[in-house]
């Protein structure tokens, strides 16, 4: 059977999956050309996440038509979100409770409404685009998904929530190169408005803040890698289709 039409007829890349193939290329091949379903069951990390951004989302969709939800109407959303999507297989840390994170989830919405009401630091520009699709180079179509793109006058910036416990140092760069990529796409759809693009990680657990601002240089030097780094998959994926099965190599 030829897989190698998946991936060379105008494929659609994502941050995400080019992630899973540094880390193995096996795993890549088995996810995203052979499809194997995918059988792992949900954390409740990635419940706590997804309920806290969807609240945020939910706040700044409500100040986009002109009207400030109070922090009670922020914490009653973010409890209907968690009793619509939390079920007993989700896995919790022997050690925590589900509780625990429910708490930590409104001690986040919480302090984030404290700090920045009334909100009005900048404009928003648009929140969680799903639809989010650039051309990374001629033939390569990259997409991806920016929690909130906001503008301060003609600058714009790229936000990113993270509710994680810890301040992942070495993941960093790792971060920079996603941001610096969706600064690629920004600059392709809204160049005629922006003159200057900055990037800014917002750690909810420590109330810290992360912000760069992002140079022509490094989206320069960010999409050559990447492109380079499809180029590869393409090149694997065409081998793969054509019987080559040792074309991607197991984690070492």
């Amino acid at each position: 059977m030829l897989y190698c039409s998946i991936y060379t007829v105008m494929p659609v890349y994502s941050f995400s999956k080019i992630n899973v193939f540094q880390q193995c290329e096996l795993r890549f091949r088995y996810k995203y050309i052979d499809q194997y379903p995918d059988h792992d069951r949900k954390g409740i990390d990635l419940l706590l996440w997804s309920v806290v951004h969807e609240t945020l989302q939910y706040l700044y969709t409500r100040l986009n038509v002109f009207h400030t939800p109070s922090l009670d109407e922020c914490i009653q959303y973010f409890d209907t979100l968690w009793a619509r999507d939390y079920h007993e297989g989700i896995l919790c840390p022997a050690d925590k409770s589900v509780e625990d994170y429910k708490h930590r989830g409104h001690t986040y919405i919480q302090h984030y409404y404290q700090t920045y009401h009334p909100f009005d630091q900048e404009k928003t520009i648009s929140l969680e685009d799903k639809s989010f699709s650039f051309e990374l180079q001629q033939g390569i179509k990259f997409t991806g998904v920016i929690d909130r793109l906001a503008a301060q006058g003609q600058d714009f910036i790229i936000i990113d929530y993270k509710t994680g416990q810890k301040l992942h140092t070495m993941q960093q760069d790792e971060y920079r190169e996603q941001m610096t990529l969706y600064a690629h796409g920004v600059k392709q759809k809204y160049e005629r408005y922006q003159q200057q693009i900055s990037a800014r990680l917002m750690y909810l657990h420590f109330d810290i803040q992360d912000s760069w601002i992002i140079t022509d240089q490094e989206i320069d030097e960010v999409v050559n890698k990447y492109s380079s780094l499809i180029t590869s998959i393409q090149d694997k994926a065409t081998r793969y289709g054509f019987g080559d099965t040792q074309a991607f190599v197991p984690q070492q």
